[in-house]
Parts: C-alpha cells; structure tokens; sequence
C-alpha cells in the first residue's frame, strides 16, 4: 500500500460515505464478492502445506513476535487507526455492510484481516439469513454462497494467509476452538449423582429440593423410548426438514447438522428450542417427567412459562 493509504482517514477511504449508504445493487454485491475472492499470489501457500493447526489467514499469538524477530505488519497498515485496540476495530468493521467489509479488504493486509474476521460474518449470516441458511466452509462463503442462491452471482473466496500478523485478541477464537481439551481439567466432581431406583421423592425433597442443592439423576433417560430412538438418522427422517431455533436463527435440522459437522466456531450455534414439541409433535410422545417433577407448579400462574427444550 501507498504511504497515501497508511495514512488514510474514514474520509480518505470512503468509509464514512460508504458507511451512510445500506442499499446496494446487485452489481455492486458481484463486484464486492469478487474483491474478496482475489489474492495476492505472493502470499498464497499450497493448501498441502498448511497445518492444520495454525490460524487459516497466519494470524499468530502477540508473543511469537518476539521469538520472529520481525516486525507486525499490523500497524502499518491500520494507518490512522492503528492506536485502536483489535477489538475497536472490529467494532468500527461492526458498523460496516458485506460489501463494505469487501471493498475494505483491499486496502492493506492489516484491513484484509480484520475484514475477515469470522465473528463478522458470523454476525452478517445470522442477520440476513434469519429463516435459515447451509453452512459452507466458513461464514464468509456462507454469506457469498447465499447471497448467490438469491440471484447475485457471487464468487467463494481463495484461501490467502497473511504473513507477520500478530494478535492474541484475534487468535484467541481460533485457538479456544481448536485446542484440545484434556480429560484431567474435566475430571473433578461437584455435584452428587444418584440413581433414581434408590432416590425417592421424599428424599429428594429433603436432601436436594428444600436446601437448594443441585443433584444429578441418573436412571431416568434410558427408560424413555427417545433413549432408543432418537438417533440422527431417525431425527432427521423424521424432523430433518423441520426448522428449530439455533440463537437467532432458525434452521432446518438437516442444515444445523451440517453445519455442526463442518464450523470450527468457539462458541458455536446450537440449538435451544421452548417450541420443540409444537414444531415437532412426536417428540414430546418420546419421553415424560421424571416422578420428581410430577406436582406441576406452573399450571397455578395465569400463563404458563417456557417448560421444556431441546438442547442439540
């Protein structure tokens, strides 16, 4: 980039004008999708050579800096906003559109990367795509893949890793999803776990329900006939097509499991349905509350609150 562009106010870049302006044509998204798409070649590597385990674009912790020995290419190329903490500018690439983000991309690398950064996307996919998306690769081509089932003909981005990037509020995404966990953190017991067969109800009021004490009971699932069936080749010959609500979208069963089979999210949809048994009535044929849970105190209010989910 030109010492113009390293020294680039919103004014300079267009930002600001840009900024005010949401609708766009489909012209314009094709342009935009295409800017995405293209790479420079001097930092493309063979996907052969990529390790599974580093960053996709090459982002890498703050303190690799120091054992490199290089310099971050971060700062110069933020320009103006290089005294912004990472996640101010992604609050200010927050403010922008897909098409912004893409045309923002091209300025420098530093631009590039926080253009493409995943919760971004993330947040343009959940908002555009309310009733329902496939997830492709990433939320960036989720986004271009339907905006192209929409009638733009958009392009699926070339895989481009940007050298001497250094962040540790940037790599921490893809390092809390893809560390592996250790069976030892998960080792320590806090809560009792009981069996139902030597838990009565008596007991489990006196021990558990009257001094507020959390309690695991074990027993009670397998005798449901959900135990046994509910596997997710018989939910989705069943419900694949139904749509459940996964935060704040919601999305067939059959997408949500592709989608769960194929992000790398730290902090991935999932879904959280008070609805289920309206959506899908056989599922609420599959099971019923434990002999713990048989006063139903919620039948006493005036309206009756959300009861039961499905957690997926």
């Amino acid at each position: 980039p030109s010492a113009k562009i390293l020294g680039m106010t919103l004014e300079e870049t267009g930002l600001r004008s840009s900024m005010s302006s949401s609708k766009t044509s489909s012209s314009t998204v094709r342009k935009a999708a295409e800017h995405l798409s293209r790479a420079d070649t001097a930092t493309v590597e063979p996907p052969s050579k990529r390790p599974r385990s580093s960053h996709p674009i090459g982002i890498r912790p703050l303190g690799n800096l120091l054992i490199d020995g290089g310099r971050n290419c971060r700062d110069a190329g933020l320009g103006m906003l290089k005294p912004l903490s990472d996640f101010a500018v992604c609050t200010v690439f927050e403010h922008l559109t897909c098409v912004e983000l893409g045309r923002v991309a091209r300025v420098s690398r530093s631009f590039y990367v926080f253009a493409n950064h995943e919760e971004l996307w993330m947040q343009r996919v959940t908002d555009d795509f309310r009733d329902g998306f496939q997830y492709h690769k990433d939320w960036r081509c989720t986004w271009l893949t339907m905006t192209h089932r929409k009638g733009v003909n958009s392009v699926a981005p070339a895989s481009v890793r940007v050298p001497s990037f250094y962040s540790d509020w940037l790599f921490q995404r893809f390092h809390c999803a893809s560390v592996p966990l250790k069976r030892r953190w998960l080792c320590t017991e806090t809560i009792d776990r009981r069996d139902a067969a030597a838990l009565s109800v008596g007991d489990s009021i006196r021990e558990y329900e009257t001094p507020n004490v959390p309690v695991i009971i074990r027993g009670v699932v397998d005798r449901w006939p959900a135990y046994g069936k509910w596997s997710r080749e018989h939910l989705l010959k069943r419900a694949g097509h139904v749509k459940f609500t996964a935060g704040p979208v919601d999305m067939s069963l059959r997408d949500f499991f592709a989608y769960a089979d194929a992000n790398e999210d730290d902090n991935p949809l999932f879904i959280f349905d008070p609805k289920f048994a309206d959506r899908a009535p056989f599922m609420a044929d599959d099971y019923t509350p434990p002999q713990y849970f048989a006063e139903d105190m919620f039948a006493l209010l005036p309206q009756r609150p959300n009861f039961r989910w499905l957690l997926i």
